[in-house]
């Protein structure tokens, strides 16, 4: 289990990694998932990569084989 600064923590279970609350609760899982530094988590499931809020709801309908966050805070989408 690892802490992350947001004050929840990570956990790796069979091949997957989970995003959980203080309380244990799981609210994202991803074959890789990556916390921005606005709070956001940059989640892959597969191939295609979203973009999760901190309480594992998907924002904006981003999906994407790959997602970059921009200086200017704007999400970039790149598809096939």
């Amino acid at each position: 289990m690892q802490q992350l600064w947001n004050g929840y923590h990570v956990r790796r279970m069979a091949d997957r990694i989970w995003i959980c609350n203080v309380r244990g609760d799981r609210l994202l899982s991803g074959d890789e998932v990556i916390l921005l530094p606005d709070g956001l988590y940059l989640v892959r499931n597969g191939s295609v990569w979203r973009v999760y809020d901190d309480l594992g709801n998907s924002i904006f309908g981003l999906w994407g084989d790959e997602i970059l966050l921009m200086d200017n805070g704007v999400f970039r989408c790149l598809r096939g």
